[in-house]
């Protein structure tokens, strides 16, 4: 289910660049991948209906999850 939406994420977006090896925000952990490209794609797309629930793998949060490397974004632009 994380893969679906990580595809998701990409095909309709999502700045997938970052998670790639050698990038800020790479990791082999699939759950900080995924949390930053659905970050990513609800930053592109904004708080419209059924972008941020990606069948039940992703919800809004109030924290931060940026790392010294790999910053998310705060809120739609």
């Amino acid at each position: 289910m994380m893969q679906k939406a990580i595809d998701y994420a990409c095909g309709k977006g999502a700045d997938c660049t970052q998670t790639m090896q050698n990038g800020p925000c790479y990791s082999s952990q699939k759950t900080l991948v995924c949390n930053y490209i659905v970050n990513s794609y609800y930053q592109k797309n904004g708080p419209i209906g059924g972008t941020c629930d990606f069948g039940g793998v992703a919800t809004l949060t109030s924290t931060d999850p940026s790392t010294a490397n790999c910053k998310f974004g705060s809120g739609p632009r």
